[in-house]
């Protein structure tokens, strides 16, 4: 009898078609949660990205659940100890998106210094008055990283060419030799780098220690007039300390990829009722959690990820027929 594999949120074509080369697969998309207990009871593994969420009520309802995929990197929507303590393995794809969440953060970074959006929608309702609109040269500003493990460090490589001066912090001081060689200026701790840049980028996973770290003291902390990017996660940042940061002229412009509460991904618009004060403001930005959108990261994902959710139910069954074997000679 093949896997039965349930797909909650989307993965790349290229994964679903190899997942379904050995496994049943079913994919049932933002469903709602009394649903989606009963869909778990028989399946061998899950599918998920950044919103479902995997806790010990939907664990113990998968009886027969044996792999829970992540397609990316962060697990804070699952109880990942839980599953480990039930004997469920997690797997998540750490390298595929990597890159493309670097790239966007550049392209985020650059539009706040230029002013692109505002620019962008100024001249869409016919307003051409450019000099509302100066920028500033991101070869003239000191843009601190917090956070400088893979998509840091990868953040900093693309940075390096255009000149700017760049500061890092991360909790992980055996980072500290490579950030040197990367040509990053270390930082003692994340409230010296935050006065001393001009932009901040936040590459950090969502912990309890990382929850809310970016809140009104620390922003009260950057100097009046800088900039804020956050495509790692949504919680980081306090939204309402943002807002009233920005409002106040202190945060000149933010980009913000990621929510503490994020929209269904998959609905119409027309059906979807959600509203967040960050949206009404014109120096905020902010995009659906798409900076791993990418073609090239969606295919590495999803055909990662179901070859290491097959090698788990391969590895399952080796097992199954040694105990049986033994059994046998028994």
């Amino acid at each position: 009898m093949k896997p039965q594999v349930l797909v909650l949120e989307s993965i790349h074509p290229a994964g679903m078609a190899r997942l379904s080369r050995s496994c049943e697969v079913r994919v049932s998309l933002e469903t709602p949660r009394a649903r989606l207990l009963e869909l778990v009871r028989e399946v061998s593994a899950i599918v998920v990205r950044s919103v479902t969420q995997v806790d010990r009520e939907l664990i113990d309802r998968a009886a027969e659940l044996r792999a829970i995929g992540r397609a990316g990197t962060g697990t804070d929507n699952i109880d990942a100890a839980y599953a480990a303590q039930r004997g469920v393995e997690m797997i998540t794809v750490p390298d595929g998106n990597a890159v493309s969440v670097a790239e966007f953060t550049v392209l985020q970074i650059l539009a706040l210094c230029r002013n692109a959006y505002a620019i962008a929608d100024a001249v869409k309702a016919g307003d051409f008055r450019r000099d509302l609109y100066q920028g500033v040269e991101l070869s003239a500003q000191t843009v601190g990283i917090i956070g400088v493990g893979r998509i840091g460090q990868l953040v900093a490589r693309r940075l390096h060419s255009f000149g700017c001066r760049l500061i890092g912090f991360d909790i992980n001081a055996a980072l500290r030799p490579r950030v040197a060689e990367l040509g990053i200026m270390w930082s003692d701790s994340s409230e010296d780098l935050l006065r001393e840049a001009d932009i901040v980028t936040l590459h950090v996973p969502k912990t309890p220690q990382t929850t809310g770290m970016i809140g009104p003291r620390e922003l009260g902390l950057m100097k009046r007039g800088a900039r804020l990017i956050n495509t790692s996660r949504g919680g980081i940042i306090v939204e309402a300390a943002l807002l009233k940061a920005v409002q106040r002229g202190q945060i000149v412009g933010a980009s913000i990829d990621v929510l503490a509460d994020e929209p269904p991904f998959h609905t119409p618009p027309e059906a979807v009722t959600y509203t967040n004060p960050l949206l009404g403001h014109s120096r905020i930005v902010i995009t659906p959690h798409c900076a791993a959108s990418t073609e090239e990261a969606q295919r590495a994902i999803g055909l990662q990820l179901a070859e290491a959710l097959l090698r788990v139910f391969e590895a399952t069954t080796r097992r199954a027929a040694r105990r049986r074997a033994v059994t046998a000679r028994r």
